[in-house]
């Protein structure tokens, strides 16, 4: 059975069913991510992810964007790199977390080179590829994070 469209409306000739409105698919960073990363990588990523949610990272960056001042633009970078850390080092809990979140990295930051990333989102980012590679090193090259007690 064909269906037809009419300016943004779908009818089957068949049936003579009155036009319904046609709806287009749109995939968030989210869903194109569930798809392209396998469970462990993607477990690993929302791990990531939901400790920026943890430290309000987003609302903390909206809040350093606003605040226009001298040398803000280094600080804002530096305080995104920190975060970035924090949020991989709160992700990757063990050497093969780790290289499971820097292979997700490589798998989003590849997928997703053509999509223009938002103003809010790119004005914090100097050299984006040099920042991912750096965070990549740092996961490949893991060691647990967690202090170990003092002996005395």
């Amino acid at each position: 059975m064909k269906f037809y469209a009419d300016a943004g409306r779908t009818y089957d000739p068949v049936t003579a069913n009155p036009p319904q409105p046609a709806y287009s698919v749109i995939q968030t960073d989210e869903e194109r991510a569930t798809g392209l990363l396998e469970p462990g990588k993607l477990e690993v990523a929302v791990q990531h992810e939901l400790a920026h949610v943890a430290a309000h990272d987003n609302l903390k960056k909206l809040m350093i964007h606003s605040v226009k001042f001298p040398l803000m633009q280094q600080l804002e970078r530096d305080w995104l790199e920190a975060t970035e850390y924090a949020a991989d080092d709160a992700a990757a809990t063990s050497e093969s977390a780790a290289v499971d979140l820097a292979s997700a990295l490589l798998k989003v930051a590849s997928h997703s080179a053509s999509t223009a990333m938002p103003e809010l989102a790119m004005s914090l980012v100097r050299d984006a590829d040099h920042a991912l590679r750096a965070r990549v090193r740092r996961l490949i090259a893991w060691q647990s994070r967690r202090t170990s007690p003092c002996h005395a």
